[in-house]
């Protein structure tokens, strides 16, 4: 096991909401906004936010979740010409810049350790990325600080990003 001379912060992405987490505590006057599953004249569950439907990762619902990837193939998709050969950009008015831009720089992505870090550093840049073990769930490695072997193609000053600096800065530590 490699030895990095620093604490690591494992900034872990699982995040297993209940169906009214978003509005058991909300003001009731203010539960209509809050995101939640709300169920169609067909039967089937939709995550609503507010009174529209939660389609920013296509099908989306409280038993399936978006697979690995998608969230870096929607913001690709998002830049992607159409038929005509144009670029449309939702809302495209509304935004200065591109939104998979704006996503790029306010997003941060805490990868697998079976993904391509190079590939997932050379694309999103390496002040976006924050290291997340899984540990102890069975999809994770046994040891966390295994991931570096896995991101040594990196420096020593980008691993360092991922494995702390990123994270402590999100939450306000840096």
């Amino acid at each position: 096991m490699r030895q990095i001379g620093y604490r690591l912060f494992d900034a872990d992405n699982h995040y297993y909401e209940s169906r009214d987490c978003f509005s058991r505590y909300i003001e009731p006057r203010h539960r209509d906004r809050a995101i939640r599953g709300v169920v169609g004249d067909d039967g089937q569950e939709r995550v609503m936010v507010g009174g529209k439907p939660f389609t920013f990762l296509g099908k989306f619902d409280f038993e399936h979740n978006a697979p690995p990837g998608a969230l870096r193939e929607m913001l690709r998709s998002m830049n992607a010409p159409n038929e005509t050969g144009q670029v449309v950009q939702p809302n495209e008015a509304a935004f200065r810049e591109p939104p998979s831009q704006i996503s790029g720089r306010h997003g941060f992505v805490s990868p697998g350790y079976e993904e391509d870090l190079q590939a997932l550093v050379s694309e999103v840049g390496v002040s976006q990325v924050v290291f997340g073990s899984d540990y102890p769930h069975p999809e994770g490695l046994a040891e966390p600080l295994d991931f570096v072997e896995n991101i040594e193609t990196l420096s020593d000053a980008e691993i360092r990003l991922i494995m702390r600096d990123n994270a402590r800065g999100l939450v306000g530590l840096a």
